[in-house]
């Protein structure tokens, strides 16, 4: 099985740093952008016009998310802020906080809940400022991370999880699935339960920290990517835990792999890298479908990727402020 076609059909230089985040509403209407500047952009996705750019990152953002019915964006920043916006107009509703560096945030599938993933090793470098210290709330610095749960409906903290010498890397969930993974810092991958934070599985992939996370719709299978620039894929079983060992190595990229996305129709595995490439893989055979590269002769490294709701556009942000637009074909036999 292959793709008949990947065409790049857009290429978007808005020179405001290293693309961060990307994100498709899941009405396909809206594409929102993250970068290190101060402010978060949201296109429309099939028109590519600019419709709002919302305003007060100073340290950039490092994560977004937009909720299931295409209304909440929620934003996570370098200095532990989370905002939560009404999406079609631009609205701030409400912001929440942790202590360190918020590395990614999710919904849950029925978007009564947000999840927030943090990284507390690099507060002090982040809240440092002369003549002051990182660490005036008492706060250690402890190379560690925290999961928070966050209800929506009643705008309460539900759960807060410690996560000692395993900083967040990455959260990610299937479609309609009632649990959401982590991956950490130390090698572990992580299983809880959207409903009460209880830890339902776990596995160790190795020494090498997992930066990169994907879990299929249906929550069957789970691909991370590592600094050596392989990707794993995972059976998770009905009982939620993990197996031991992968059940395919996928290898070809020549650095680190800093983001992994699994199509909504399930059948396409997106890996981006160091090395200036996004590789397209059949995800049940792992076979390489694929390579894209920049149209440019300055490869820059492929930090996020996004995959369309109907499967049929790949996003892929550069560390240089470069946003690129893959269409890809029909499935062919």
């Amino acid at each position: 099985m292959s793709r008949d076609s990947f065409q790049l059909t857009r290429t978007l230089y808005d020179r405001s740093g290293p693309v961060a985040a990307v994100a498709f509403s899941p009405d396909g209407e809206m594409l929102a952008i993250g970068s290190c500047d101060s402010a978060l952009k949201i296109w429309g996705a099939k028109t590519g016009d600019r419709l709002h750019t919302l305003f007060g990152y100073p340290l950039g953002v490092t994560c977004l998310a937009i909720g299931p019915q295409s209304d909440l964006l929620a934003v996570g920043a370098p200095d532990g802020t989370i905002d939560l916006w009404h999406l079609p107009d631009g609205h701030l509703l409400e912001k929440f906080s942790v202590r360190g560096r918020v590395t990614a945030v999710l919904f849950s599938p029925s978007g009564k809940r947000l999840i927030v993933g943090s990284d507390r090793t690099l507060v002090d470098t982040l809240f440092s400022a002369p003549g002051g210290t990182a660490c005036d709330d008492g706060f250690s610095g402890d190379e560690g991370g925290t999961i928070q749960i966050w209800n929506l409906q009643t705008h309460k903290l539900q759960q807060a999880i410690a996560t000692p010498n395993a900083p967040v890397e990455a959260i990610a969930a299937g479609h309609s699935t009632s649990v959401f993974a982590s991956a950490h810092r130390d090698g572990t991958i992580k299983l809880w339960k959207f409903i009460d934070g209880s830890q339902c599985g776990s596995l160790r992939t190795g020494e090498d920290p997992v930066y990169s996370l994907a879990i299929a719709p249906d929550g069957s299978l789970l691909a991370t990517g590592n600094s050596q620039g392989q990707i794993a894929i995972w059976a998770i079983a009905e009982s939620a835990n993990l197996q031991d060992l992968p059940l395919r190595i996928l290898e070809g990229h020549r650095e680190m792999v800093y983001c992994v996305a699994i199509s909504p129709d399930g059948h396409l595995l997106a890996s981006g890298s160091g090395d200036g490439t996004v590789r397209l893989w059949e995800i049940d055979r792992g076979d390489l479908l694929q390579v894209l590269h920049a149209d440019s002769n300055d490869a820059q490294a492929i930090l996020t990727l996004a995959f369309s709701p109907d499967s049929s556009t790949l996003v892929a942000g550069m560390d240089r402020g470069g946003l690129q637009m893959w269409q890809i074909g029909s499935l062919v036999a």
